[in-house]
């Protein structure tokens, strides 16, 4: 199936979902009628987590590699 995603109107600042295609469709396009925004895309759990490598300074900062506790009853976010 194709992945839905969360999208921003940005000039009503208002949150909506699309299939990811039809927002690669409307990435591609010439002409958009409106402006729209993809602040998070998780793939962490996909196979193109595989093509992407964190940026070391991200990593330095990261609170959640650096101190998440390892016996912590809540599982480490995906999202960091």
């Amino acid at each position: 199936g194709d992945k839905v995603i969360d999208v921003i109107d940005v000039a009503r600042q208002a949150d909506s979902k699309m299939k990811l295609s039809a927002f690669v469709k409307y990435y591609y396009s010439p002409q958009r009628p409106k402006v729209l925004n993809v602040i998070s895309l998780e793939f962490s759990d996909t196979k193109m987590s595989e093509l992407v490598v964190v940026p070391d300074i991200a990593q330095k900062m990261s609170w959640v590699e650096n101190y998440w506790p390892d016996d912590s009853y809540f599982p480490k976010p995906f999202v960091q």
